[in-house]
């Protein structure tokens, strides 16, 4: 019985023996698969620009200062707005769609105390009843304008054939995929306001500032679905608002 016994522990070892082997074969030849697979993914890059009065800002820097003229009783100031998706180089471009926030402000210039001589803007402290709120934003679409408070905004004679308005979240879309190197159709023209809004805004030594906010996101895939919860892809790539 001892005998017997003895070749059974045998006959385990040997069996043993071979499954490690094999454990460790099968273990060299995964390794060998994972160095000899190179897989390389280079996230999409959307680089934009603001293109105010036909300049474009590639250094990031937007043009507050609006020249005014008048005409009778009202102030205008050339404001025109188109958005580019740059191509860069040494980086993956890709295609995007685009939207624009128009976010006005009354500004102030002061001496910087800490910064010498440098000229800083700064949010204006105004009372609001001399001049209207900046919310209630109302287009009108014969006029191809929109109103925020005492300003009016003058819309390209085109906007919404190419742009549409979402009040869910307060953006213009664009509604075309834009290919990078190239840009968007006009949104803005111009700005307006009245004699006396600009009287009182002289009073107090206060601008008006209108912030152009832009971001982009690729068109492929289900990035529109995933991050703007507000619009949808219609037909033929098309971007529209959500049903």
């Amino acid at each position: 019985m001892l005998k017997l016994y003895s070749k059974r522990i045998v006959f385990c070892f040997v069996v043993m023996t071979i499954l490690a082997v094999g454990m460790i074969i099968a273990a060299a030849g995964t390794k060998s698969l994972i160095k000899e697979k190179h897989n390389q993914f280079l996230p999409a890059e959307i680089s934009l620009a603001v293109v105010e009065n036909d300049g474009v800002n590639t250094g990031y820097e937007l043009i507050n200062d609006l020249q005014w003229t008048k005409d009778d009783d009202i102030y205008k100031a050339n404001k025109k707005v188109e958005i580019t998706n740059l191509d860069k180089p040494d980086e993956n471009n890709t295609d995007a769609y685009i939207r624009v926030c128009i976010i006005p402000r009354w500004t102030v210039e002061i001496n910087g105390s800490n910064v010498g001589d440098n000229i800083i803007t700064v949010d204006a402290d105004l009372p609001l009843d001399n001049f209207g709120s900046f919310v209630g934003l109302n287009i009108d679409e014969s006029a191809k304008s929109y109103n925020m408070g005492p300003i009016i905004f003058n819309l390209d004679d085109n906007w919404n054939e190419n742009w549409f308005y979402n009040s869910k979240d307060g953006y213009f879309y664009y509604k075309d995929v834009v290919h990078f190197g190239s840009s968007t159709e006009p949104l803005l023209k111009s700005v307006t306001i009245s004699e006396v809004t600009k009287n009182i805004l002289d009073s107090y030594g206060a601008n008006l500032t209108i912030d152009i906010l832009t971001d982009g996101i690729q068109s492929e895939g289900n990035a529109i679905d995933n991050m703007w919860g507000n619009v949808e892809m219609g037909a033929n790539g098309i971007l529209q608002q959500k049903q």
